[in-house]
């Protein structure tokens, strides 16, 4: 599975998912691409995800932004659109698709099959939609819900399933030089790929440092960037949990700016209990220092294009 990191909408307003649902598009023949293509100019039902059976599947909508998919239990669900194949190999494709991704989304938030819904189980449970999705498609191919839950939980029971997700390749259209700034009335530095938004904060008054790193252009791990409107920091990780903690104590999450690699450059991550600033760096010498002048030392944040 490829996942594509491709956001063509912002979605509906903020979105904090308890539960996996999945959809079939309904559309024969189309492909994610095709419909990532659709949302693009008329992004009213794009969905957080949709795959088909070349194996790429887009990410088209934050995880964190609500999209309109299953009437009123929209604001409880994060969701895949599964591509409708027109043949029984092209569908098996899919099924594998799917399968794997929902394992994914269960695991990387440590849910249990329980938080695993159908389009068809949000319409009884919630209302506001008469969709039965994907009952009808698996049932044109020989295969009905039950036996999709059955392998996405053999998924999560698989001792070797962990190891399988960290093999699956993110690709997405970033990459390239990672701009450092510098404020100087707070003190704090931002870092961004975004040209636009470093040159708007240059204008603002921020200090341009040069390029921090370079970010991969395809990665295993997401990037969160989480920001605290209390003192305007900002904070980088690979882990996905630790995002969950920062939004309870009231910090905001920020989407995904890049993506790491294990076998990557690391990026040290550097505390200022002082001002309450996350300072990152891939110069040893540059942490040394810091932890030399009272900073503390916090371990590699996530690893980035090697030189």
């Amino acid at each position: 599975m490829n996942i594509i990191e491709d956001i063509v909408s912002n979605g509906h307003g903020l979105l904090d998912p308890s539960y996996v649902v999945i959809h079939e598009t309904a559309n024969p023949g189309a492909t994610a691409k095709n419909h990532r293509d659709y949302w693009s100019n008329d992004d009213t039902y794009a969905v957080h995800y949709v795959g088909d059976w070349t194996g790429d599947c887009y990410h088209c909508v934050p995880e964190d932004r609500l999209c309109w998919q299953v009437g009123r239990g929209n604001a409880y669900v994060v969701g895949i659109e599964l591509c409708h194949a027109n043949n029984q190999s092209d569908f098996d494709k899919v099924w594998n698709l799917g399968v794997e991704w929902a394992a994914m989304q269960l695991s990387k938030r440590g849910w249990g099959i329980d938080r695993l819904l159908s389009h068809y189980d949000c319409t009884i449970r919630w209302g506001g939609s008469d969709h039965t999705d994907p009952i009808d498609y698996f049932q044109q191919y020989g295969r009905s819900w039950e036996e999709f839950v059955a392998d996405v939980a053999y998924e999560l029971n698989n001792p070797d399933h962990g190891k399988e997700i960290e093999k699956v390749q993110y690709v997405y259209n970033g990459g390239g030089d990672v701009h450092r700034l510098y404020n100087p009335n707070s003190g704090f530095h931002h870092y961004t790929l975004s040209s636009a938004e470093k040159d708007a904060l240059v204008e603002a008054g921020w200090q341009y440092e040069g390029i921090a790193w370079r970010a991969p252009k395809c990665g295993e791990f997401p990037v969160y960037r989480m920001y605290n409107p209390g003192n305007g920091d900002h904070f980088y990780t690979e882990d996905y949990f630790t995002c969950v903690d920062l939004q309870e104590q009231g910090w905001h999450p920020e989407g995904v700016p890049f993506f790491s690699n294990s076998e990557g450059t690391p990026v040290f991550r550097v505390y200022n209990s002082n001002s309450g600033e996350h300072f990152y760096t891939v110069s040893e010498g540059e942490r040394d220092n810091l932890r030399n002048a009272g900073w503390d030392y916090e371990g590699v944040s996530f690893h980035v294009a090697k030189e």
